[in-house]
């Protein structure tokens, strides 16, 4: 698939510099939040997009039956190179978040950070929406909603620009009419 091409290619350029910018650029302990999470909900963890393993590594130290799974084979490299340095084996793969391969099912998936937004494919919201209904009542947050019934108001709510996203359009709210517009539109 040519789009999972260019964002595997994207991530295996940034891949050793990925800690020192991204991940070090969040405003909040998530990589702690995934781990609490994990621990105190018990089973077993398929992180989706587990890159350097900023996240899975430390669910592996918090001893978590966890699987990560990447379409970059350089950060899947990195992931190894410091799985190696902190004495860890975690249990990672080559594989795309949207063709699942697994013969086990899992009780939690993670999604951090910005994997979702890659999904840009015609089928890939409509594969979204399908799980995010699975697992409605099974979110993490306090909500028993939480985080998929988030993500669904907002296929609905976003509907047009996911659909202009995925024609290859940048939107955005113009500020002045609360509308969406082109990107050309809005910067001309």
């Amino acid at each position: 698939m040519a789009s999972e091409t260019r964002l595997s290619d994207t991530y295996d350029r940034i891949a050793q510099w990925y800690d020192v910018d991204m991940a070090r650029n969040m405003r909040f302990d998530d990589v702690s939040f995934y781990a609490d999470l994990c621990q105190r909900e018990g089973g077993r963890v398929l992180e989706l997009g587990c890159g350097n393993g900023r996240v899975l590594l430390e669910l592996v130290c918090r001893n978590i039956d966890a699987v990560g799974i990447d379409t970059s084979r350089k950060m899947l490299q990195q992931l190894q190179h410091k799985a190696k340095a902190r004495g860890l084996a975690p249990s990672a793969c080559r594989m795309d978040a949207r063709k699942l391969a697994f013969a086990r099912s899992f009780d939690i998936v993670l999604c951090p950070y910005s994997l979702v937004t890659y999904m840009a494919q015609p089928d890939d919201l409509k594969r979204i929406a399908r799980w995010s209904g699975q697992l409605a009542g099974r979110g993490a947050c306090k909500h028993p909603d939480g985080a998929t019934g988030l993500l669904r108001s907002a296929l609905g709510v976003f509907a047009d620009d996911y659909a202009a996203h995925q024609r290859g359009l940048c939107v955005h709210r113009a500020p002045a009419v609360g509308r969406p517009v082109a990107m050309a539109q809005a910067v001309a």
